[in-house]
């Protein structure tokens, strides 16, 4: 069974172990049963495999008529051989004794995290491929996932059929400079003017407030300071949601006339919800080999870049730098569909644009007003289906310009 306290649907489903990692298979359900199986990719990097299915389990509704679903639980999430260490992480990488809690962490750890990575997932999903006997597959890559994906269809593109890749991160672009830049993007087209944020942002910089407040999720008192990064970290997870992302405007706007709750409340939601979904362990494993080598500084923007914290993070956490390669956009003939969200604040629609220049047969769908994940959004569970039982055939998507987005609310009450 996947699915649990962290949220989301319980999906009945065969669980077992192979090398190491925990697999659920969900077989397919209707009489006609294709030979291909979807393999599922979270996020991340970090995220649970078996919860993140769980939170979009009904959108694959549609595709498990007739084709069996696997989802892996990643190497060093849950039970899949967890990275974990006895010393308390910092939540912020900025606290003052951040690095030397990191340090005690690493020295734990040893060697482990040098073997979480892309290249790692890649290898461990042929291992559960060839284990399970499927000759041919297809794989649906989550935000992260997509990275994971697209280097699958370039290792096996013998094997891999069709590619479904939601809320797209090309090859060559580098987690970490680019979250800042593509929320001020998302927040700018979502609003007229985005000068309250700034000037909100520069005022909880320069005096930062502490409330204490209870907790949106344990209901416990909770001391909670709104600063800056608050406001960045809160303003991005709202953006995720158009429902969420719709209450934007009044709580700028009750901020900025010195009611602090509702930022901190849903600031302490978002953060809650991060630790619950990703392992910072794995996260570091991932960005430390893969994209903080490859980053440069960029021009001051709404939000500071957190290159330089992730560079002084990485001196610690010492994993091995990927080989360029992978940093290489993938040319493949692999059918794909690209789905993306014309809000989405961390893998905004030209990271697809990338990815798309460089595939022979690719199909974009952009979901305008929409953030991150689009799967669960509309005609697109239908979209999806159709496209791995006929990954070569036309696909009408005019259905997806119909998909609702939530007004802003302009009152407390209603739009």
């Amino acid at each position: 069974m996947i699915g649990g306290p962290t949220g989301g649907a319980r999906v009945q489903a065969r669980c077992t172990a192979i090398g190491g990692l925990r697999v659920a298979l969900l077989p397919a359900e209707g009489g006609r049963r294709a030979a291909d199986a979807l393999f599922f990719i979270p996020g991340g990097p970090g995220q649970s495999g078996f919860a993140a299915f769980a939170q979009v389990a009904g959108a694959f509704a549609l595709v498990r008529r007739h084709r069996d679903i696997v989802v892996i639980e990643p190497r060093g999430i849950g039970a899949s051989e967890p990275l974990a260490c006895a010393t308390e992480l910092p939540d912020d990488l900025r606290s003052a004794d951040a690095l030397s809690r990191l340090a005690a962490c690493a020295a734990e750890l040893g060697d482990k995290p040098r073997f979480i990575n892309t290249a790692g997932a890649v290898r461990d999903l042929e291992m559960v491929r060839d284990a399970m006997g499927y000759a041919q597959i297809d794989v649906y890559g989550a935000s992260y996932g997509t990275r994971v994906a697209l280097q699958v269809a370039k290792a096996r593109p013998d094997v891999v059929r069709a590619l479904v890749l939601d809320g797209v991160i090309a090859p060559e672009t580098s987690l970490g400079a680019e979250q800042a830049v593509a929320t001020e993007e998302a927040l700018a087209g979502r609003l007229e003017s985005t000068d309250g944020i700034r000037a909100l942002a520069t005022k909880l910089a320069r005096d930062p407030v502490t409330l204490t407040l209870r907790h949106p999720v344990t209901g416990a008192l909770t001391p909670v300071v709104v600063d800056d990064r608050l406001l960045e970290d809160t303003l991005r997870m709202m953006l995720y949601q158009s429902e969420l992302a719709a209450l934007l405007p009044q709580l700028v706007a009750r901020a900025a006339q010195g009611d602090l709750v509702p930022l901190a409340t849903q600031g302490l939601f978002a953060r809650a919800s991060l630790t619950d979904a990703v392992n910072p362990l794995v996260y570091l494993s991932v960005v430390c080999a893969e994209d903080v080598p490859f980053l440069t500084p960029r021009a001051p923007g709404l939000f500071p870049s957190r290159v330089s914290e992730l560079t002084e993070a990485c001196k610690i956490w010492r994993v091995p730098r990927v080989d360029a390669e992978q940093k290489k956009p993938v040319a493949t003939a692999v059918p794909m569909l690209l789905v993306s969200g014309s809000a989405d604040p961390v893998t905004p629609p030209r990271e697809a644009e990338k990815v798309a220049a460089h595939a022979k047969n690719a199909r974009s769908l952009v979901l305008e007003g929409q953030g991150h994940i689009g799967v669960v959004r509309g005609c697109v569970p239908r979209l999806v289906a159709d496209f791995l039982d006929a990954p070569m055939d036309d696909l009408d998507t005019t259905c997806a310009a119909r998909t609702f987005v939530l007004p802003f609310f302009t009152g407390p009450n209603a739009p």
